[in-house]
C-alpha cells in the first residue's frame, strides 16, 4: 500500500478510491490503514460490483 501511495502522490492525486469486497477481513485491513467510507460513490464501480463497499484514503 506504501507504494501505491507513493505512485498515487507522484501523479497528483490526492486521495485513493477502493471498492472492496464486503468481507469484514477486507474492510478492516483498508479502515485499520486510515480508509473511510466513500464521501462520493462512482457509479461505474458501484454499478460492476453493487455489494462491494466503497472507500476512499486522504493521502
Amino acid at each position: 500500500m506504501t507504494k501505491t501511495i507513493e505512485k498515487a502522490k507522484e501523479l497528483g492525486a490526492k486521495k485513493l478510491y477502493i471498492s472492496a469486497t464486503p468481507s469484514k477481513n477486507t474492510v478492516n485491513f483498508y479502515m485499520h490503514l486510515g480508509c473511510n467510507l466513500a464521501s462520493e460513490i462512482n457509479p461505474e464501480l458501484y454499478q460492476l460490483e453493487p455489494d462491494d463497499i466503497h472507500l476512499e484514503m486522504i493521502i
